[in-house]
């Protein structure tokens, strides 16, 4: 509670009150005194003491077919090692789980389930640091579910993407401190507060006194330091410009306009981020199934390159994922695949990975390793008169044949009928031999 008072903090506005009571409920909790030992226990080898169930409560590990799911929720403190229901979560928790979850071969992908406020600055951005440093190792996403605020969003944000539900709130990129002066209150109960300190600014924002000027400037200015870093890492993490990120001014987004602005990638649910990974990890398992030498389907490219079989599981598999994906910034997405240097060798690929649905970045990746094609021979020069031949369907093996049609003429056949001659079929039927009149 001091720190709060006496620290910039991430918080969503409106929320100081929120995180106030969530430390003082936690603190009411009966198993508060032995939750804080456990907290205190940060270094030990026994950190992750799955025997014991209460170390296992405070400090979740659960893995769903192959992801690791980290939950991030109620008020987020520094130097606090354990997670305690929705009240609190401590950042030397999460990072403690992200390790794990990176050096843990049964672990395949993380998701942070992220349902906060926000939290403490100090910690903060060193996690998200920590966290976006690991990209590229496994995937990771964020789920906001329902709000990832504040602090909760810069750790949401160096995640490789962030989906959010129809009712959830991401945002609020901005940093607030306060001054409580309770020197009136003071005098009215008749206590004087004196302060004996060497050190002019020693005793700067007490609040015993009223706040000078010059005091306000000076936490004004380590306010902006803060933001500006804040600022910094969201734009770095999220690929936008800085100055779009400031003008949000702390605002929060729900689900109608943050996909719009950047702030996410996509809307569903924390269901369907595990359904789509538990189907990614499946289709990577195949991909490497189709790899092995040992598998002829895979040494059916003598140059060692990808393989059609190869090609037509990743455009598959990238299909599928655009279904499960929800909404997405369309536009742009496929504007960044198509437009890549990659794409230009690999046209075909390129639009398959593109209606698919996959990620820029993802999609990008795999054009990268995929065979360049070869040019198609030109087609003949169309006469002006010429339109172009109607695309297969799934008629066309009945109407194998001799044309028809009003330019066309009939084949007369010296009045024998044919069954592969329509009009010949026409008068086995009717007895109207409508090859005769035409001909007439």
């Amino acid at each position: 509670m001091a720190r709060m008072a006496q620290s910039p903090m991430l918080l969503q506005p409106g929320s100081e009150d929120l995180f106030a009571h969530s430390i003082i409920d936690m603190q009411a909790h009966a198993q508060f005194g032995a939750a804080m030992g456990v907290s205190d226990n940060m270094l030990s080898d026994e950190f992750w003491d799955d025997e014991d169930e209460f170390v296992s409560l405070l400090r979740p590990y659960n893995i769903q077919d192959g992801t690791l799911i980290i939950p991030v929720k109620g008020v987020l403190m520094n130097k606090l090692s354990i997670t305690f229901g929705s009240y609190a979560t401590g950042y030397q928790y999460l990072e403690r789980a992200v390790e794990r979850g990176m050096d843990d071969p049964e672990v395949s992908s993380i998701v942070f389930d992220i349902d906060s406020p926000g939290g403490e600055v100090a910690g903060n951005f060193e996690l998200a640091e920590m966290i976006s440093g690991m990209r590229g190792e496994k995937p990771m996403r964020a789920v906001a579910n329902d709000y990832a605020f504040s602090a909760a969003y810069s750790i949401a944000t160096a995640t490789d993407s962030i989906t959010m539900t129809r009712s959830g709130g991401v945002g609020s990129v901005g940093v607030v401190t306060m001054h409580m002066d309770v020197s009136e209150r003071m005098d009215k109960m008749g206590v004087k507060v004196t302060f004996i300190h060497a050190g002019k600014y020693k005793v700067e924002g007490n609040p015993y006194q009223a706040l000078p000027e010059a005091a306000k400037g000076r936490i004004q200015d380590r306010i902006d330091r803060i933001y500006g870093e804040f600022v910094g890492l969201v734009a770095k993490n999220r690929g936008m410009e800085e100055q779009a990120v400031r003008d949000t001014e702390a605002l929060t987004y729900d689900a109608s306009n943050a996909v719009d602005i950047g702030f996410a990638d996509r809307i569903g649910t924390m269901k369907d981020e595990l359904a789509d990974l538990t189907m990614a990890a499946t289709d990577m398992e195949h991909t490497m199934a189709i790899e092995n030498p040992k598998n002829p389907a895979a040494t059916n490219n003598s140059e060692g390159g990808i393989t059609q079989v190869q090609m037509d599981a990743a455009v598959a598999s990238a299909r599928d994922e655009g279904m499960m994906a929800g909404a997405t910034s369309e536009r742009e997405r496929s504007s960044a695949i198509l437009g890549s240097d990659e794409a230009k060798d690999r046209p075909t690929a390129a639009r398959a990975l593109a209606d698919s649905g996959m990620d820029a970045e993802a999609a990008i990746a795999a054009l990268g390793k995929m065979p360049t094609e070869s040019a198609a021979a030109p087609a003949p020069a169309a006469t002006p008169a010429a339109t172009p031949a109607p695309a297969p369907t799934p008629f066309a093996s009945h109407m194998d044949g001799p044309e028809v049609g009003a330019n066309v003429d009939a084949p007369k056949n010296e009045g024998k009928t044919d069954s592969n001659d329509l009009l010949g079929s026409y008068a086995m039927l009717t007895g109207r031999d409508l090859r005769e009149k035409k001909t007439a």
